[in-house]
């Protein structure tokens, strides 16, 4: 068998088990699911309740809410950070890291970036970052649900 169509049967079968997850989504959530085109033009929010320690050793409380695809990849392009590596190696040990978890507690919460530099304890911006961009349902282990929301 030739290199050309071993790869065209690798897609075939990608896209037939990609279609077989869509229909089980479809039939898991039909009914349940809301009307998208509604829910944008109302307003989609989202919140939880989380908690930060701030510089002074004091805990501050703070709603964080999940990103949108489009917000998400806008912080990565800004960062300069690759999405598939980022997140498949769960590996955070550089300032470009750093970075991506201030813009993305920013744009979470709508708190500049100046202030959450200056005002969380080291680490904080990390722990928020992971849990809004697991709410956002981007991680390897992350699952959303509709009803969730």
């Amino acid at each position: 068998m030739s290199e050309t169509s071993e790869m065209k049967e690798q897609i075939e079968a990608r896209v037939a088990e990609k279609k077989a997850e869509y229909l089980n989504r479809k039939e898991k959530f039909k009914g349940k699911a809301i009307k998208i085109s509604e829910e944008i033009l109302k307003g989609i929010e989202y919140t939880e309740l989380a908690y930060v320690k701030l510089v002074n050793g004091q805990m501050g409380e703070i709603d964080i809410r999940p990103l949108a695809e489009g917000e998400c990849m806008a912080i990565f392009a800004e960062v300069g950070l690759d999405v598939v590596e980022t997140i498949g190696s769960g590996e955070f040990n550089n300032i470009e890291d750093y970075m991506f978890f201030w813009s993305v507690v920013s744009q979470s919460t709508g708190l500049p970036i100046d202030l959450i530099k200056k005002s969380f304890a080291v680490g904080e911006s990390a722990i928020l970052a992971v849990r809004i961009l697991e709410m956002s349902g981007l991680s390897e282990t992350a699952e959303t649900e509709v009803e969730d929301f």
